[in-house]
């Protein structure tokens, strides 16, 4: 799995999810991804989108036999008001995924297990800063805890 955040000079921002598996035991007859929680936290213009349904997806994040190596992918955007001048806010993106792991032999046999990404990460990579500060010229986004290059 591999998570994305793109600032791309606007007034928004994006993450992008995507889970590619490399070999699903012969064990399990499924494995299916949900993405049970989009969390943005900081100012009040970054709203959580919640849990993210199935038609949202590019790619379903369902693999039904141990050949099934497709990728599933998730983009999530959030946008924030630009037009308050000489504003800073401060946003952290994560999210909770929950994977049902199904046994080949036992019907309705499952286990559930989850991650989530972005909470007390010690390196805060996740954080972003946005600003209209008119004296860095036009309003966007950085990384926090990342030096630019």
């Amino acid at each position: 799995m591999t998570r994305e955040l793109n600032l791309d000079g606007s007034n928004k921002f994006t993450r992008c999810v995507n889970i590619h598996p490399i070999l699903i035991p012969p064990v399990f007859r499924a494995i299916e991804m949900v993405m049970a929680d989009q969390f943005c936290t900081g100012h009040t213009q970054c709203e959580d989108s919640g849990e993210a349904e199935l038609a949202d997806w590019d790619g379903k994040p369902i693999w039904q036999c141990t050949t099934a190596t497709h990728d599933a992918n998730l983009k999530t955007t959030w946008t924030w008001d630009e037009s308050q001048k000489d504003a800073t806010y401060d946003f952290e993106t994560g999210f909770r995924i929950d994977g049902l792991l199904i046994g080949g032999n036992v019907p309705d046999a499952g286990l559930q297990t989850g991650y989530q990404w972005g909470m007390d990460d010690p390196s805060e990579l996740q954080m972003i800063r946005c600003d209209t500060k008119t004296e860095y010229g036009n309003s966007g986004c950085v990384f926090v805890n990342v030096a630019p290059s």
